[in-house]
């Protein structure tokens, strides 16, 4: 691992589109994390890092994510982050391509592409400021009026951005508590983030990743980015993953920490009839086991909060006795049911409710389509996706994921035969 106060050397990424059409699509590609997404991107980066192993310099690949395309079969989006730009790079890659092998895989040169899309070289820390001359200064006296740059560039719109809406982190959640050898998920969108800034996870000084590459030994750990959105994954959690992690904006003196704890709670054994890592709720909904106590409702009663180590509101906030999530404070007393159970409105004067719904997203709504254009079905457990017919309704099949219709209906032919 990298020590935190060190130079960050991989600067320059490299984005690549790469279609493998031998590569069969599930739905588990579609959200970091899952068994498919860890095991298929180990086996891509592992190809480019060993394509990549005789140009010099540092290079190593991460897998960004995954699409399908019903044309050209499997895209997948690869970050390569490296020291340095060298032309050698990408003729490697194009190499390989037109080869059309990469490693053990297919490839095809359908849709492929391969840009530069940052280039900062910089030997300052991720808490430092790099000035146009290569001084390096700290974070935070950027923009404050006062050059400290030799050259004054830390006070300067082009390259120190000052005129501009600096980084903005929204925390999806500050303080994290998981169940031990449960996963913990730290997650937070970053607005306005510049192209040329990384962002850094790291814990006690050390670097745990940048963007959406790894960079510890630790297989239990993983980092990812999608689109504004950077997380940070740790599978069977133990004791020694409880404390502060913290998100940092390079450069930009920006920076939130994330607090998790770990309880000892016990989830029942993986429910029959859902996809690996998922459990089912009251209601038959399967979703992601990581979901059970993540202090937001994700099935249709909000019994995946249920019996969970209760929940600490702050002074704004007013817990569900229940459900074990925070409402806002302000919601009390205001006619609509907040709470699922209705602890905000209990001992209040007003007599007619409006239920709320019970929960913050719906985790069935389909957000994509079937091939022809038109709206997947629920499959009979009510997600997003399928993994076989069997959980299809009828007159629908299992589609890339999706329950499609068909477009024929099922019906039973009668023939008298005479012997």
């Amino acid at each position: 691992m990298l020590s935190l106060y060190a130079a960050l050397s991989l600067t320059v990424l490299y984005r690549a589109t790469v279609n493998f059409p031998d590569l069969p699509y599930s739905a588990q590609l579609r959200h970091e994390g899952t068994e498919d997404f860890l095991k298929y991107s180990k086996e891509i980066t592992d190809s480019v890092n060993h394509l990549l192993r005789h140009v010099p310099g540092d290079h190593r690949a991460s897998v960004l994510k995954y699409r399908y395309h019903k044309s050209v079969g499997t895209l997948v989006s690869i970050d390569i982050f490296s020291d340095t730009v060298d032309a050698r790079i990408r003729k490697t890659i194009d190499e390989a391509i037109k080869r059309g092998k990469l490693g053990d895989f297919v490839v095809t040169p359908d849709a492929y592409e391969l840009h530069v899309i940052r280039a900062a070289n910089s030997t300052c820390n991720p808490e430092e400021f790099a000035c146009a001359d290569g001084t390096c200064i700290d974070a935070k006296k950027r923009c404050d009026a006062r050059p400290d740059c030799p050259d004054h560039s830390d006070e300067r719109s082009i390259h120190a951005h000052c005129n501009r809406h600096s980084a903005v982190i929204f925390q999806k959640e500050k303080h994290v508590t998981v169940r031990r050898s449960g996963e913990i998920v730290l997650s937070a969108i970053i607005d306005m983030l510049p192209s040329d800034h990384q962002v850094i996870w790291s814990r006690n000084g050390l670097i745990l990743g940048q963007g959406s590459l790894t960079m510890t030994d630790d297989t239990r750990i993983h980092v990812y980015n999608h689109h504004d959105e950077y997380s940070l994954h740790i599978e069977h959690a133990n004791d020694k993953d409880e404390g502060e992690y913290i998100l940092t904006v390079e450069g930009m003196g920006k920076e939130e920490k994330f607090f998790v704890s770990l309880s000892n709670e016990h989830l029942p054994s993986d429910t029959e009839g859902c996809p690996d890592g998922e459990r089912a709720c009251k209601s038959g909904h399967c979703i992601p086991v990581h979901h059970f106590c993540d202090r937001e409702r994700q099935c249709p009663d909000g019994d995946d909060e249920h019996n969970c180590t209760t929940v600490i509101c702050s002074r704004k906030e007013l817990r569900c006795a229940v459900d074990n999530v925070c409402v806002p404070l302000s919601g009390r007393c205001d006619g609509w049911r907040d709470c699922a159970d209705g602890t905000d409105e209990l001992g209040c004067s007003k007599t007619k409710l409006v239920k709320a719904p019970a929960t913050k997203s719906i985790a069935s709504r389909p957000t994509v389509s079937c091939p022809d254009g038109t709206a997947p079905e629920y499959s009979l457990h009510g997600s997003t996706y399928c993994w076989a017919n069997t959980v299809c309704p009828t007159d629908t099949e299992c589609i890339h994921g999706l329950c499609c219709r068909t477009g024929s209906k099922s019906f039973t032919v009668y023939v008298n035969v005479t012997f």
